[in-house]
């Protein structure tokens, strides 16, 4: 899966213009070319909603009144939002600076966006191809099957948001999670002993659940903004440096738990042999990667794309498919699937 399947509905199919506003997202979440907007909407949210917390306290302890928290909050939202039409994605604009050592803004860039991302969960309704999904394929304990393994780059919580409608649990927290299978490298032990979800970039939230933030009015509430002001303030020194406290990391960071997010993987995609690819376009600097899943697919035969452009995303795949997958590629055997408005069930299922 990549940011197509979390596009979801919008209420227009006109060109996009800027700035965006909280309507025209009627369900899903932004894609590349709607971030400014969509960060731009952030600040405003933000500048128009008071704490009701006096104060917090930064990474090193030194207390940051509430109106100091959310104008330091503020200045780096201008600043992701900015950078964010500089660089043809945000993603490259993480790989720049990763790769310029600039871990300060690196680190800063993995917070903001987490915020950012918890933010539009909570304003907005998630994708509701993500229901129908789960529906189709959740068994009747409530588990993903064990033939059917996910990949996505993305790091938004769709899935979560959805299956807390399908657990007495309506907040997203640990145990939910680990019944639906989203692989979480900091527990070694989860229901089954199976993973079902594997997100390569992680997740953009952080540890304790979203009790305060949830709402069902689809709003950022006071008790929200208390919630992300706080977890802002545990990312930051006084002196200004910014360590990511949330789940979200990038996948060429090579850390250890990115190792063994891969090494996870490999182990339950080696019989797949079939795939289904959603709303992924298989971009240059995921080729690494990419190459590194398909050649634990040795048993592949068989291809669906489903995304509008899917016929040009044929040429897309060739560069990462191992020699022995060759002969798929020249086959009729990737077959493309234009119509999105449900996630692709193939007819092996």
């Amino acid at each position: 899966m990549g940011a197509g399947a979390s596009r979801g509905i919008r209420t227009y199919d006109a060109p996009h213009q800027y700035p965006f506003t909280t309507d025209e997202i009627v369900e899903g979440l932004p894609i590349v070319s709607e971030l400014y907007g969509r960060l731009n909407n952030t600040y405003n949210l933000i500048t128009d909603l008071s704490s009701t917390e006096k104060q917090y306290f930064t990474q090193d302890g030194i207390p940051y009144t509430s109106e100091q928290a959310k104008e330091s909050l503020l200045k780096d939202i201008a600043w992701l939002r900015d950078e964010t039409r500089r660089h043809a994605t945000i993603d490259t604009f993480a790989k720049k600076l990763y790769l310029t050592r600039k871990n300060n803004d690196y680190q800063k860039v993995k917070l903001i966006l987490s915020i950012f991302f918890v933010i539009e969960q909570l304003i907005g309704k998630a994708d509701s191809r993500y229901d129908t999904f789960l529906a189709s394929i959740l068994d009747k304990r409530l588990e993903i099957p064990d033939n059917i393994k996910i990949l996505t780059w993305n790091y938004d919580r769709q899935f979560e948001f959805v299956y807390r409608e399908y657990t007495e649990d309506r907040y997203i927290n640990a145990i939910n999670s680990s019944q639906l299978g989203v692989f979480d490298f900091r527990r070694n032990e989860i229901l089954n002993n199976k993973w079902s979800i594997y997100k390569i970039n992680g997740t953009a939230d952080f540890d304790i659940p979203l009790q305060y933030a949830l709402s069902d009015e689809q709003s950022l509430s006071p008790k929200s903004l208390d919630y992300i002001l706080g977890q802002y303030a545990k990312s930051v020194y006084s002196s200004g440096i910014v360590v990511n406290n949330s789940r979200l990391y990038f996948a060429w960071e090579n850390q250890d738990h990115t190792k063994e997010l891969f090494t996870r993987a490999a182990q339950d995609i080696q019989d797949a042999n079939i795939l289904i690819v959603i709303g992924y376009t298989f971009p240059f600097f995921n080729r690494e990667t990419d190459r590194f899943l398909f050649k634990n697919m040795p048993n592949l035969k068989k291809i669906y794309i489903q995304d509008p452009n899917a016929e040009q995303l044929k040429q897309n795949i060739q560069p990462v498919l191992s020699p022995e997958q060759d002969a798929v590629a020249l086959g009729n055997h990737i077959i493309t699937i234009t119509n999105c408005n449900q996630f692709f069930l193939p007819p092996e299922l």
